[in-house]
């Protein structure tokens, strides 16, 4: 474990209950403080403090993106976190950022891939954290 940020909390929105019982399987012992939702309404109260928030974007009612919008409404000014898409659809790929989202997390539902790349945010929140708020 990385230790510039001792455990991250991480929020994951998934309306499978199969990836989210995955991911909190592999992400729990790798030092994520992890809680899941199936439903983005139930997630709002756990976003305060969240360092990362990864999001599904096939979601019943709404997709992803205006997941990530109606989250970041409710963030506290001066809070910084990361939004994550996690998604295997490579159509979207290249729209992540188009949609809000800080990152993606592509290859869902691999567990290395999930590992990996959700150790490249804990680095990039590292440096964010030494940096000051502008």
């Amino acid at each position: 474990m990385d230790t510039l940020v001792p455990r991250l909390r991480l929020v994951y929105v998934d309306d499978s209950e199969a990836d989210l019982r995955l991911a909190r399987d592999i992400l729990r012992p790798a030092g994520f403080d992890i809680t899941t939702h199936t439903t983005a309404r139930s997630a709002e109260h756990d976003l305060i403090g969240a360092d990362v928030v990864l999001v599904d974007y096939h979601m019943p009612g709404m997709h992803g993106g205006e997941v990530v919008r109606r989250f970041r409404s409710l963030i506290p000014a001066g809070q910084r976190t990361f939004f994550y898409l996690y998604t295997s659809d490579r159509n979207l790929s290249g729209e992540y950022r188009r949609l809000g989202f800080d990152g993606q997390v592509i290859m869902k539902g691999n567990p290395e891939a999930l590992l990996r790349q959700l150790g490249a945010a804990r680095k990039a929140l590292a440096l964010r954290l030494l940096r000051p708020a502008v």
